[in-house]
């Protein structure tokens, strides 16, 4: 996996936002995310937890909306800046990562 990660987690957030409002939810925080890293992200959820936002480097905002409304499972989140691309969140692939690892001991070693 890549060494992508969630430095900043902020809950709680209106998806209405667009770049200026995240930014201005971050400073509120204390956080510039015109300050991150090329592979750090700051993660920003909507309460019911159906939707994310996730903001990187060069002021990159990549949107995910849960399927028919379903909660994200909270499990995903620090999997999901490994395995996104592009416009895509990675978030099946995250579920996924969180089921191996809770299952590991059912899938052989590879060689």
């Amino acid at each position: 996996m890549s060494q992508n990660k969630v430095v900043h987690l902020f809950v709680n957030v209106s998806m209405a936002y667009g770049h200026k409002g995240l930014s201005e939810v971050a400073r509120k925080e204390k956080v510039n995310v015109s300050q991150l890293r090329v592979g750090e992200f700051a993660l920003f959820a909507n309460k019911r937890l159906t939707a994310l936002k996730l903001y990187a480097a060069n002021n990159t905002v990549i949107h995910y909306k849960a399927p028919t409304n379903r909660p994200i499972d909270i499990r995903t989140l620090r999997y999901i800046p490994h395995f996104m691309s592009g416009t895509d969140i990675g978030y099946d692939r995250a579920l996924l990562q969180v089921f191996r690892d809770r299952y590991e001991h059912l899938f052989p070693a590879e060689e």
